[in-house]
């Protein structure tokens, strides 16, 4: 942890207990819901027991937390990268897995057997992940908007995020939420090598941790316009201007370099060895087959890089461009609709609100809130993370993707609670981040008169974000732990 002094440390202040406190709440009882479905709800697949037949208590208990996804992460926790297919998953997690389950849980080893270890290790690295996500949240939101109340209520939406089920589960999300977060507010204490280490550490997590060093080049851009601007007149300007420039290509290389680190290791288990299990599956008979093939058979094995990511996720999943626009995967784009709508929104009124100081070429130092040009690379990396998943992957995945990688989701769905609500958040101090805040009360605020119909839209703007978030939350929580599809 030394490589975070700025981002863990153990001086919470009272909003970062606050959130700390309501993290775990939320944690405990979407967990006791998952147990309660998982022992009442018959599995859409009853043969898909994950752990062990001497731990049927378990599966029946805490299987709900392992489903899908989860799967491939604890198997290759516990037995490496066996299948080919598991390549498309990172290590990272896995690793942090099988670390907790041989230090901390060691002891219960001794008692209970290997897969529910690792599970329980899961589950408490998530939590961890989970509630640090939280407050780091809270504090990068207050560094960027300087609003308290925006703060606070976006990092208490995401504890309660659409997609839920998913930082409850074996998934990276929680961790890749935690990463993201403290590299995101790292570079915004100006913290840019530190920030760097963590995007690479992102990188190892989750394939899209790349989309971050788009930061990199954000404070790159940022240097070359205050230089224009001040119409080049200082050599001593363009010296400095330059000297970013190299470090920045120095950081971008770097995180690239920890994304082909990644690469590498897969290859050297499937390209160096000689033999492997490979899953194939027959689409006619419909079951799978599982035989050994030597490497030369892989075509991305014989390629100058030997990436075996794209490879795989085109192979197995069929991912790539444009492939998920058919008329059969209209529901799965309905699913994604309320987050691909959000985020249209937010692009609409930032663009009308930050339009005026953008065309007097007042890029830096202008607007407040969320209406600001601090909030601009933010608003940027969503922007563009949406449209590049949309048109690239399953679009049912969406929501999980946005929720554990763009704090300006949160900033947005909190603005539209706060500013169409009865302020369900009073006031707090906005003068530093470490002020102690005032208690938060429940108030109404009065309605106007003669603006009923005004205040009946702003309340049902409201509700349709608590309705959204916990919606999803909670039948994700039905479905996914019970082995139905779920975005």
């Amino acid at each position: 942890m030394a490589l975070l002094p700025h981002v863990v440390s153990n001086k919470l202040t009272s909003l970062d207990w606050i959130i700390l406190k309501w993290s775990l709440c939320c944690r405990a009882v979407t967990l006791l819901v998952q147990i309660v479905l998982n022992v009442l709800v018959v599995d859409y697949d009853s043969s898909a027991c994950c752990l062990s037949s001497q731990s049927r208590w378990a599966e029946h208990l805490l299987g709900g937390v392992n489903r899908w996804d989860s799967v491939y992460f604890l198997r290759i926790a516990s037995g490496g990268y066996d299948y080919e297919q598991y390549a498309a998953f990172f290590p990272l997690w896995p690793a942090v897995i099988r670390l907790m389950s041989s230090t901390v849980l060691s002891p219960l080893s001794l008692v209970l057997s290997d897969d529910v270890c690792l599970l329980l290790s899961a589950m408490l690295a998530g939590t961890v992940f989970f509630s640090a996500a939280a407050v780091l949240l809270r504090r990068l939101t207050f560094q960027v908007t300087h609003d308290q109340r925006l703060s606070v209520c976006a990092a208490l939406l995401f504890c309660l995020n659409p997609a839920m089920v998913f930082f409850n589960a074996a998934y990276t999300t929680s961790m890749f939420a935690f990463v993201s977060f403290a590299a995101m507010l790292l570079w915004q204490e100006g913290h840019v090598w530190k920030s760097t280490a963590m995007m690479m550490v992102a990188c190892g997590v989750r394939s899209n941790g790349m989309l971050c060093a788009g930061f990199m080049m954000y404070g790159l851009l940022q240097s070359v316009l205050e230089w224009i601007l001040q119409h080049g007149r200082c050599g001593r300007d363009i010296r400095r201007v330059a000297i970013k420039g190299l470090f920045s290509s120095m950081q971008v290389a770097f995180i690239g370099l920890a994304l082909l680190a990644v690469q590498y290791r897969v290859s050297t288990i499937f390209c160096d060895g000689s033999a492997f299990h490979w899953t194939t599956v027959n689409k006619t008979i419909n079951h799978s087959a599982t035989r050994q093939i030597s490497s030369a058979h892989l075509p991305w094995c014989n390629s100058l890089l030997r990436l075996s990511y794209g490879h795989i996720q085109s192979e197995y999943w069929n991912i790539g461009f444009l492939r998920y626009f058919e008329v059969k995967q209209i529901p799965n784009f309905a699913l994604a609709g309320p987050v691909i709508l959000m985020t249209l929104m937010f692009a609409m009124l930032f663009a009308k609100r930050m339009w005026p100081q953008f065309r007097q070429f007042r890029f830096f130092n202008s607007g407040s809130g969320l209406w600001s040009s601090d909030v601009l690379p933010y608003a940027v990396h969503w922007i563009a993370f949406v449209a590049l998943c949309v048109l690239n992957i399953h679009i049912q995945v969406l929501t999980r993707l946005v929720a554990s990688a763009s704090p300006a989701f949160y900033w947005f769905a909190a603005e539209l609670f706060l500013r169409h609500s009865d302020r369900p958040l009073a006031d707090c101090s906005t003068s530093t981040g470490t002020s102690r805040a005032q208690p938060l009360e429940f108030k109404r605020k009065p309605m106007r008169p003669g603006n009923s119909d005004t205040s009946v839209t702003t309340r049902w703007i409201s509700n349709s974000v608590l309705l959204y978030f916990l919606g999803y939350a909670y039948v994700g929580l039905a479905l996914h732990t019970n082995f139905y599809p779920w975005t």
